[in-house]
């Protein structure tokens, strides 16, 4: 029975995105930090936009911030750089044994 305090949901599926690890200054994503990524830094070098190659820091310009991404990395590869460490989730006691939401999910309920 649908009245004015019910919701409705909507669930959309998200698009299957593939994901690709990225070396720090590895601008034509070789695995190698080397002079072939200064020239695409360099050949880009002014450019304005979103995932503009040779912009190392992700703030949408290529400019001298990217050129030092590059050299700071410049030699690493994928085997140079250590492994994001495992994600944990810990769980803290609160002192409540349950949680009572007023309303609901359906709305205040009317008491006659």
């Amino acid at each position: 029975m649908r009245n004015k305090h019910s919701r409705h949901f909507h669930f959309e599926a998200l698009e299957d995105r593939n994901m690709m690890a990225v070396l720090a200054g590895d601008y034509n994503f070789n695995g190698t930090v080397q002079a072939n990524d200064y020239a695409i830094w360099k050949s880009n070098f002014g450019d304005i936009g979103i995932s503009v190659p040779g912009d190392g820091n992700g703030d949408g310009i290529v400019d001298a911030a990217d050129y030092t991404v590059w050299r700071d990395n410049l030699g690493k590869t994928f085997a140079d750089v250590p492994p994001d460490p495992p994600k944990t989730i810990s769980v803290a006691p609160t002192g409540l044994r349950s949680v009572r939401i007023a309303g609901g999910i359906r709305g205040p309920v009317e008491r006659q």
